[in-house]
Order: C-alpha cells, then structure tokens, then sequence
C-alpha cells in the first residue's frame, strides 16, 4: 500500500509584505501553528520515507517543522519547484515518478494545488485544505505510485490546526 500525506503549508504573511507571493514567509501565527500540528502528527504518524516540498519559502519554513518532528533526514527531503503553483496533473506526474522503494511521502505544497490532489484521489471524501491542515490519504490498492489515480485513494486521517486547539 502507497501513503501521501498532504501537507497545506501554515498561514504566510500578507501578501504585500513581501517583493513576490514566492517570497512570503510564514507568519508568526503560521510557524506556531505548523510546530503545533507537526508535533500531534509526529505522535499519531510514522515519518515519510520522502518529503516532496515547494520552494516557496513558506512550504520551506513549513517543512522544517515537520522535518524536525518526524526527525527526517535532510537527504529524505526533495525540495521540488514543480510544487509550486503545480496544477494537478503536474502533482499526479511527480507522483507516478516516485520510487518504488517509498512507501510513504509527505507533500507540503499549496492550495488549490494540494485541495484537488486529495479531492480527485479520494472522490471527494474531502475538500478544502485550510492553512496548517494534513490528510493522510491511503492508496489501498497501490502496489505501485503510478497506479494511483482518481478515487483510488481513502482518507485514513485529517489534522487541523484550528481543531487541534492551542
């Protein structure tokens, strides 16, 4: 069986303080909530085998919380630009691509990029990733990442920050 665990990135600052949207860092609401929901998904979910994460800095500032949460070795993170304002066929073509020794990845991208993703392999179980938000969505009848496909995925989890109170 196959694992995404889809990660939307923790609120950023507005977008006129920074040059470019590509540049907006995480607020200090978003680094406090994405600390808070890697912690409770570290305890609750076995670290990826990868980590596939945007080069915007905000999915960076992102990925460090959760890297260090899980304790991933920085080789097991792929810092992918693709990610960034990927539309979904561009996300199913990265997945496909995966090795087959992976079991388990972790994506910490965007929306609505990352909403669709788990909206079109799930058939809609769930939609609308907010801010700080993971789906673990499980591929049980994935031998293999490019047998993935709509609907072929189940929602195992969804973590919140605003349901994960402070």
């Amino acid at each position: 069986m196959k694992t995404l665990i889809v990660i939307r990135h923790a609120k950023a600052v507005a977008h006129d303080a920074a040059p470019t949207d590509f540049e907006r860092a995480l607020a200090p609401r978003g680094h406090e909530e994405a600390a808070r929901v890697a912690t409770h998904l570290s305890a609750h979910c076995p670290a990826p085998d990868m980590m596939f994460v945007s080069t915007a800095k905000r999915t960076e500032e992102t990925a460090v919380h959760f890297a260090a949460a899980w304790n991933i070795d920085q080789g097991a993170i792929v810092h992918e630009p693709r990610v960034y304002d990927a539309p979904l066929r561009m996300l199913m073509t990265l997945i496909a691509e995966l090795p087959e020794n992976v079991s388990t990845v972790a994506i910490v991208g965007h929306n609505p990029s990352v909403s669709d993703l788990v909206y079109y392999l799930t058939s809609g179980e769930y939609a609308g990733m907010s801010t700080s938000t993971v789906v673990i969505v499980d591929m049980q009848h994935a031998a293999t990442w490019d047998e993935i496909a709509s609907g072929t995925g189940r929602v195992r989890a969804v973590y919140e920050a605003a349901s994960l109170g402070r």
